[in-house]
């Protein structure tokens, strides 16, 4: 995918038909070993995620909101699903994730809270007296205010 450090990759967006796999390479250019969580967008549902080994990987897929998904970037089609699983990189190494669509879904699927929302159409969220506060149209940051110091 070339784009990085955005979650835009036509090859994965695409709807993996049954039968076929997707691989994932993931390279470590570092000294020591990586573990992290890997965000892939995708359009399907029923999907299952091996590593090189053949062992299943949990993941979970998180629905993608419409503020989420229109981030200016045209695309064939674009994912309705971010797809996440932990990987384990070996220092100076890669490793291989394969992921394939089966019948009945083996990620865990997460739905999205909808908030109340005022009539300002912007939600808070934060802990204690630190808020902020966001668009619940864009999902942009509009505020962060202390409630304890003002």
């Amino acid at each position: 995918c070339g784009s990085l450090n955005i979650s835009v990759c036509p090859p994965t967006e695409t709807d993996l038909p049954l039968g076929k796999t997707l691989v994932v390479v993931i390279y470590n250019p570092l000294g020591w070993k990586r573990e992290q969580i890997i965000k892939v967008p995708v359009n399907s549902e029923s999907l299952t995620v091996k590593d090189s080994d053949d062992n299943t990987v949990e993941s979970q897929l998180v629905p993608l909101r419409n503020w989420t998904v229109n981030v200016g970037i045209s695309s064939d089609k674009v994912a309705l699903f971010s797809l996440f699983f932990p990987v384990s990189v070996p220092p100076f190494g890669f490793r291989t994730y394969t992921i394939s669509k089966e019948n009945g879904s083996r990620s865990v699927f997460s739905t999205i809270q909808t908030a109340l929302v005022n009539e300002s159409r912007t939600f808070e969220a934060g802990p204690g007296n630190l808020k902020m506060s966001f668009s619940s149209i864009s999902g942009q940051l509009q505020q962060i205010s202390n409630y304890r110091t003002g």
